[in-house]
């Protein structure tokens, strides 16, 4: 039961990390504020990554009645690790085409699952989780 409490609040914290991060990159801020908070984004992108994954973790060693409610807490956990790998292998890509001469080379699929794909899969799971969550 002690697992499932942690569980609980690390799947909490996670979304509210998530809302800080999207406000963060979508909402307007003077230039200076954001210069100001960008170390503060930084911090917060690298504790979603890191409670994604120990959520994931702890999941996989809990059992649950409903099956379903793993599987989306799982989603939850893994995309952000997800979105890092992603743009890692997009900035990889991306050098490997430079160094090999094409200077205008840009490689969008794994930018645009990293930007747009994997936060999008970490929102339908959190409306997963809160669904199965209500059963």
């Amino acid at each position: 039961m002690a697992k499932r409490n942690l569980i609980n609040k690390i799947f909490w914290i996670l979304v509210v990390i998530f809302i800080l991060l999207v406000s963060f990159v979508f909402i307007p801020f003077n230039n200076g504020l954001k210069q100001v908070l960008f170390p503060f984004a930084g911090v917060l992108a690298i504790l979603f990554l890191i409670l994604g994954l120990v959520l994931f973790f702890k999941v996989r060693r809990v059992k649950f009645k409903d099956k379903w409610l793993r599987r989306w807490l799982m989603i939850v956990g893994f995309s952000p690790a997800c979105v890092v790998v992603s743009v890692i292998l997009h900035n990889l890509i991306s050098g490997i085409g430079m160094y090999l001469g094409y200077a205008e080379f840009e490689e969008p699929v794994f930018f645009l699952l990293g930007i747009i794909g994997f936060p999008v899969l970490f929102l339908i799971g959190v409306i997963g989780v809160l669904v199965k969550g209500r059963r």
